[in-house]
């Protein structure tokens, strides 16, 4: 059920409605007033024109919900998003707004009967170097892979110097091409743009950069250059090899969250912005360096034209990503099942697993949680509140019947008794689903429980989505690759 806005929040009735109310009182007005003829069949045009004006922008807002600053949660049509606000349209039909700066998170469910991913326009690239680059902060971009001697843009006058460290370059599907520090860089695919890879998870970084081949032989060292020739060092040899050999890189680069402006198209990409708009059914952005300058040490793009999107195309869009960190991201531990007398849970319970293959909204994948059993996740800094829906799966609804707990725990791991720290609720067919919010203060941990009901734990299986941890944006630090 969406939450209502305070309201402070209600700006005036639907445009429509209020267009059809003055309409039918208009020839009335106009008759007192002494006005008729030609200028009350004016007024009247001109209000049909603002009416007609309405129509068309309710027709062009999309169905969006969206985590406003608190984690309450907003549902409706989305009609702008303009430098200060973002205006909807609820469920009731009215016409509600909130500011831009409270905006965490809008996400765009894909329309009923619409695919799940929305064709781009085709992008003229050559084969060789063709793929998907993707950062340790997890952006995810398609593109091109440039030879670093040969340059696309030769060296401008009174350039500054380029940083001792080597650099990818990369020609982006939107935007302009990028030179992005090496040991920024998570994972290089070279399978052209049709098939994304899966997503990277962990968080902390493998010991060596693997090289997969394109005959399926693999070596481990050290990468010290991408390009059309890729250089690395392995037992102390340096190698060169042609990127047509090359199927996939992936590089130990430490893993760091997302910042900023952050926009996820339905086609996999994953980018930051320096600036976006929304209006009459399309996106309006302006693409900007991968990561914060101050965590690049490189000079950020020049900045470019801005790009048009249709807002199908988006899958979700972050305003503030550092602000919040997504629950699936945090690592998981199974916890003592007290079923079991609070010894270990049965080895027949599934471990908990992540659900999402295709890119989720905001980072927000979804984890499955099967059978009797405790689980918990150890908490960012700075973690102030979460919210989650838990929900029992669809194909559990015929004898799935639980109850599923949350709780904060301090650092003894001991729950937190202050109020809103612990939910509790049955899930069951008659109420398979509800969103719980947990006030995180003091705590280190958050303790999820599933607890059988009469029909014992095979079908009780529980589907957390949109769970995400509000904190305070912690500042950037630079990652690091060892030879």
């Amino acid at each position: 059920m969406p939450i209502r806005p305070a309201p402070s929040s209600l700006t005036k009735p639907s445009l429509a409605r209020a267009a059809r109310l003055v309409a039918r009182t208009l020839v009335g007005v106009l008759m007192l007033a002494g006005i008729s003829g030609a200028s009350a069949q004016q007024s009247i045009l001109g209000l049909r024109e603002a009416q007609g004006d309405a129509r068309d922008q309710a027709s062009t807002a999309r169905a969006f919900w969206a985590f406003d600053g608190s984690l309450t949660r907003r549902e409706g049509r989305l009609l702008q998003l303009d430098g200060d606000r973002v205006v909807y349209i609820d469920h009731e039909g009215e016409t509600r707004s909130f500011p831009r700066s409270a905006a965490l998170l809008l996400v765009f469910p894909g329309e009923p009967g619409a695919s799940a991913r929305v064709a781009q326009p085709p992008v003229l690239f050559p084969d060789s170097g063709a793929g998907w680059l993707e950062l340790a902060t997890g952006e995810r971009l398609p593109g091109t892979l440039t030879d670093s001697t040969n340059p696309t843009d030769p060296p401008k006058p009174n350039e500054p110097p380029k940083p001792n460290e080597p650099l990818v370059r990369w020609t982006p599907r939107l935007g302009e091409p990028l030179e992005i520090a090496l040991d920024q860089v998570s994972r290089l695919t070279l399978t052209g743009f049709g098939s994304p890879p899966p997503p990277v998870r962990g968080g902390s970084a493998a010991a060596a950069d693997i090289i997969y081949f394109a005959n399926g032989d693999r070596a481990e060292g050290y990468v010290e250059r991408l390009s059309h020739t890729i250089r690395y060092e392995s037992d102390g040899v340096a190698r060169d090899v042609p990127i047509e050999r090359v199927r996939q890189v992936e590089l130990a680069s430490a893993r760091r969250p997302l910042a900023g402006t952050i926009l996820w198209l339905r086609d996999a990409t994953v980018m930051r912005l320096r600036d976006v708009r929304i209006e009459e059914g399309q996106i309006v952005l302006y693409p900007g360096a991968p990561t914060p300058a101050s965590a690049l040490d490189v000079p950020s793009p020049t900045p470019g034209s801005a790009v048009v999107l249709p807002l199908a195309s988006v899958l979700s869009l972050s305003l503030s990503a550092g602000a919040f960190t997504p629950l699936a991201s945090l690592a998981l531990e199974r916890a003592p099942s007290e079923a079991a007398g609070g010894g270990a849970t049965s080895v027949w319970t599934p471990a908990p697993r992540i659900l999402d293959e295709e890119p989720a909204p905001g980072g927000l994948e979804s984890i499955l949680i099967s059978g009797e059993q405790s689980v918990v996740w150890r908490l960012p800094e700075r973690a102030s509140l979460a919210a989650m829906t838990l929900q029992l799966a669809f194909d559990s609804r015929s004898w799935g019947d639980c109850v599923v707990s949350v709780e904060a725990l301090d650092a003894s791991s001991k729950p937190i008794a202050s109020p809103g720290a612990r939910a509790r609720h049955r899930l069951s067919a008659e109420t398979p689903e509800h969103d719980v919010r947990l006030v995180l203060r003091g705590a280190a941990s958050i303790r999820l429980r599933i607890e059988s009901g009469p029909s014992g734990p095979a079908q009780d299986n529980i589907v957390v989505r949109d769970a995400a941890i509000l904190r305070a944006t912690a500042p950037a630090t630079r990652g690091s690759r060892t030879p």
